[in-house]
């Protein structure tokens, strides 16, 4: 190839390339052109976005602080509610304490008055007991009064073994005249016998002329109460065998009273007299 084509070839290549990078230059520029319209758009747009951004956080943080005082003041009105809630708690437990306190009075009061309505109940009880054993003895009193005295044949032996050592005794009777005195005399006649003592005669100027027949004799009735041993005034050695006889019957549940008598002075045989007068009710 001669030199004039290479060198046309090569104009024609360098052409090409310099059209090319033309080509490529005007792109770059259009590229930039349309590159620097976007700069200035987003220039624009981020001076414009930039302000809103601004005003919008200017409306914001105004939003925060109106938001921030409504807070705020709802929470002064809490608070507020809150303490007067606390003052009605506070006066709600004042009255508590004062109704407590008046509770406790009442409680003490109420105490007080059980503790003497139980103590009534107990002095009822007691008086209900003290009653119950009034009836109960009263109930025992009207059963001995019911109950005839008598000696049963080992009461008779008791007695006659406690008045032995007196043997040879004389003795005498008197009577009220009903069953039950009559009944008596012979239980006592019987205890008499077995301790060896000897019956005689009463003295003629004790009882009524009215008498009674016993089994062992006449008796001579007598208007008195109660069962009683006499011994002769003048014969004061004979009180120790009359309150023998005497305790000797009382321990047998028959009550019976030691006496001495004026009226048996000088009377001849020496002798006790046992007057069983009506029982005492």
């Amino acid at each position: 190839m001669s030199e004039i084509q290479s060198l046309t070839l090569r104009v024609r290549d360098l052409s090409q390339a310099v059209d090319f990078w033309n080509v490529v230059m005007l792109w770059g520029l259009a590229i930039a052109a349309l590159a620097a319209i976007i700069i200035g758009i987003s220039t624009r747009l981020v001076v414009v976005r930039t302000g809103q951004l601004g005003d919008a956080q200017d409306q914001l943080i105004s939003a925060k602080d109106r938001q921030l005082q409504a807070d705020l003041k709802e929470k002064d009105r809490q608070i507020a509610v809150a303490g007067q809630d606390a003052a009605l708690a506070n006066e709600r437990a004042g009255k508590a304490e004062e109704n407590a306190a008046k509770a406790q009075e009442n409680l003490a009061g109420a105490n007080e008055r059980a503790a003497e309505a139980n103590a009534k109940a107990e002095s009822f009880r007691l008086d209900i007991a003290k009653a119950n054993a009034s009836a109960a003895n009263a109930n025992l009193e009207l059963v001995k009064l019911k109950t005839p005295r008598s000696l049963s044949p080992e009461q008779q032996r008791r007695v006659a073994s406690a008045l032995a050592r007196f043997p040879k005794t004389n003795f005498a009777f008197l009577a009220f005249g009903d069953p039950e005195s009559l009944a008596l005399l012979g239980d006592i006649d019987g205890a008499l016998q077995q301790a060896g003592w000897n019956r005689v005669a009463a003295p003629p100027n004790f009882g009524s002329d009215i008498g009674f027949n016993t089994p062992r004799g006449m008796v001579s009735q007598i208007n008195d109460v109660g069962l009683k041993a006499y011994f002769p005034a003048d014969v004061p050695e004979m009180e120790s065998t009359v309150r023998a006889i005497a305790a000797a019957i009382s321990s047998e549940g028959v009550p019976c009273e030691p006496h001495f008598s004026d009226r048996m002075k000088g009377y001849t045989p020496r002798m006790i007299l046992i007057s069983v007068g009506q029982k005492r009710l």
